[in-house]
């Protein structure tokens, strides 16, 4: 806790940006499917290796509702307050791939790996799209070549029948990665676990600014 700085707003956008990949996951638990707004917006994320800042990575500018459902989500975890159906599920989801990414980010063997398998999945992107199966498909290769090497698991509950389809759980993997980019960013901007437990009102205002 020492040094410990107050955070900022860029932590806000990537702890929304994790949501809102936790809310997908959820979606695509119990539907079976999701936006395929949200999907390009977290993959493209995903995908970016230039070191963009948290605010153009996630396209605000342009598209200042991308991460509303995550950012909806956060607010109320950060004002203690409860929110609708699956919502635990959400917030399991969240922290779960928060304390990936925080393991990820001690692992500088395993981040090197990652980065080095997310090359080719930018140009298949490139050929195919940011929501084309093919590109599901491999990035849920990466994910299960690499942070499935870990001990801990997040449980994915819902209906186990569109779970056991090997394009919604390649979607469900892909989605969870993309948590775990919002996560490690969320380090890189100097966000700490103890943020969540002292510093929820400066969040909270950081979150609630990013719909202005």
């Amino acid at each position: 806790m020492i040094g410990l700085q107050r955070p900022n707003a860029d932590q806000a956008i990537a702890l929304a940006a994790l949501f809102e990949s936790a809310c997908g996951v959820v979606e695509m638990a119990h539907r079976g499917t999701t936006s395929s707004d949200r999907l390009a917006l977290l993959m493209a994320a995903l995908l970016n290796s230039e070191g963009t800042a948290p605010h153009q990575l996630y396209q605000l500018p342009s598209h200042p509702d991308g991460l509303a459902s995550g950012r909806r989500s956060l607010q109320l975890l950060l004002s203690k307050q409860r929110g609708e159906k699956h919502f635990d599920q959400i917030v399991a989801i969240a922290l779960g791939t928060l304390y990936l990414a925080s393991k990820l980010y001690r692992d500088g063997a395993m981040a090197a790996r990652i980065a080095d398998g997310l090359a080719p999945l930018q140009e298949k992107a490139s050929q195919f799209g940011l929501t084309h199966n093919n590109l599901f498909a491999a990035t849920d290769q990466l994910y299960q070549q690499t942070l499935s090497r870990y001990r801990y698991r997040i449980q994915i509950k819902g209906d186990p029948a569109r779970l056991q389809q090997s394009g919604v759980a390649a979607r469900v993997r892909s989605l969870l990665f993309a948590g775990v980019r919002a996560g490690y960013l969320w380090r890189q901007c100097g966000g700490h676990r103890f943020h969540l437990l002292l510093y929820r009102r400066a969040l909270l205002d950081h979150c609630r600014k990013l719909e202005q």
